[in-house]
């Protein structure tokens, strides 16, 4: 996805999910990490002198989608492996973002989660306007309606925002276990493989950036 395709998505996705959206599509996380982050989760630093508070997320679980006799639900489990628990740094431009979720969408109750440990009540980054944990379906949904009225690639999906920032950070100079550490992938060779992609105009600039060095 370009840059222009996900501001797009963020700014025709419903108000109630564009915090949700930013954390998949800007910050990398899965889509059960997403849905599954508490209130809690969300750390709120205000720095002396700055116009916009820091705003850093926690992550310690996810939620899978599972189908069995009593119907099909989000079961929210511990991350796989020790680089899932990760806290991810809000970038700038996003902070105004989750600053108007909290305020406006972030639920007051707690919501009755199925947890791998048993039943528990949590009070949720996003929910449903019913107050209930969001279905990685009917998100899915969501989504597609916000890309097909922004009038971007179809192929976008929650899973892109791992290449999206995969290789805006490599383009920044950051090491494979920094954007491990930021991804939760503690396997280098997939994010190599799978998630580094390369921007086609990427190369154009680098090769601007080659002939202004020549004729230094």
């Amino acid at each position: 996805a370009t840059d222009a395709e996900i501001a797009a998505i963020l700014e025709h996705v419903p108000d109630r999910y564009r915090a949700l959206t930013s954390l998949m599509l800007h910050h990398g996380l899965r889509i059960g990490e997403a849905i599954a982050l508490e209130r809690d989760d969300v750390r709120i630093e205000h720095q002396p002198g700055a116009a916009l508070p820091c705003v850093t997320v926690r992550i310690k679980q996810n939620a899978q989608r599972i189908s069995g006799n009593d119907g099909t639900y989000m079961m929210v489990q511990p991350p796989k492996t020790r680089a899932g628990y990760r806290e991810v740094p809000i970038m700038a431009a996003d902070v105004p973002i989750f600053l108007e979720h909290l305020e406006k969408y972030a639920p007051g109750v707690p919501t009755v989660l199925r947890t791998t440990e048993g039943v528990r009540s949590a009070v949720l980054l996003t929910t449903t306007a019913s107050g209930k944990m969001v279905m990685d379906t009917s998100y899915r949904s969501v989504l597609n309606r916000a890309k097909e009225t922004a009038d971007v690639s179809p192929d976008i999906n929650p899973h892109t925002g791992r290449n999206w920032l995969i290789t805006r950070l490599a383009e920044q100079g950051a090491h494979l276990k920094e954007i491990g550490r930021l991804l939760g992938q503690d396997d280098v060779t997939t994010i190599l493989n799978v998630y580094l992609k390369v921007r086609a105009e990427r190369t154009t600039s680098l090769m601007e950036k080659v002939s202004m060095a020549l004729e230094d």
